[in-house]
Order: C-alpha cells, then structure tokens, then sequence
C-alpha cells in the first residue's frame, strides 16, 4: 500500500513540485541568499510562524549557478544588505500530473521547441492536452510527443507562435 499524506500535509514520497533559481548576481548571506532549512522537507507540511529560523542556512552560490530544491524544503532569503540588486530567473517545476503556476506550455516560441529536443518539449508540456480553448483538448498531439525522439511533431508546434 502506498503512502499517503494525511490532507493539509506535503507529501513525503512524491517528489511533485521542485523550485529552481539560475543565480545571476552572487548569492552571499549579505547579498540576500536563499535561506534553506536542511532537513525540513522531512516535516512534509508547512513551518509555524518562526519555525525554523534559528535552523536557516544561506545558499552561497556565484553568478551562474543554478539552485534546485524539493519543494517542501522551507526557504526563504536573508535581507539584501548590499547595494544593487539580487537577481535571478526562478522556476517552478511540477510534475505533468499537477500545472505549473506560469503557462510554459503554450508560451514558448515554436522555434524554441524546433532547437530543442522532443524531451524538452515534453518537459514544458508543450503537448499537453489540457488549458484548451474554444478548440477543445487535442489528446492525440500528448501521445504523438511521448513517442517522439528526433524532432517535435507538426501538431505541437502549431500551438505555439
């Protein structure tokens, strides 16, 4: 029987959602770095207010580093003490089972799908059945892209510009 976390809890066995920063200015404590909490992914739920602070350890990284963690891990980011900006691309990566809070699906342009290999369409979910409009759910381009391994089909990259 599998495992399943009780309602309001994070799951502790399905890696469902996992969170990304590409790094584009330093990351020091001083310039505002993530802030993680080694270990409390364990908890499966959300912090209680203050919970964990003590526990936080910043995320040093230079210019250029890309940062992944499970998404149940509490993070947050020290105050930026320093002049300037802390910048960075950030990411939200969910299981195809479960959408992603930003529409990659449809709004990567069609050459960057035709660059790239079928595998980073499918993890885009650029064939995606699902978010339809007055056209209705095109099931057939999700197993088209499944079975793709040298070029995205004409049927998914017609939904993109």
């Amino acid at each position: 029987m599998r495992h399943r976390a009780p309602p309001g809890a994070l799951s502790a066995v399905d890696d469902d959602v996992y969170n990304g920063a590409l790094v584009l200015t330093d990351y020091t404590r001083e310039d505002g770095a993530i802030a993680m909490v080694p270990g409390s992914h364990r908890h499966c739920r959300q912090p209680e207010p203050g919970e964990g602070v003590a526990e936080a350890v910043p995320v040093e990284a230079p210019a250029g580093s890309l940062i992944f963690w499970k998404g149940n891990t509490w993070h947050g980011a020290y105050p930026k003490l320093t002049d300037g900006l802390r910048l960075n691309v950030t990411s939200y990566v969910c299981h195809q089972r479960i959408k992603t809070q930003e529409n990659y699906q449809r709004s990567v342009p069609r050459a960057m799908l035709e660059r790239n290999t079928p595998a980073f369409a499918r993890f885009l979910g650029a064939g995606d059945a699902y978010g339809w409009g007055v056209e209705g759910p095109q099931f057939s381009t999700t197993g088209k892209l499944a079975q793709c391994s040298d070029g995205v089909p004409e049927e998914v990259l017609a939904r993109h510009p």
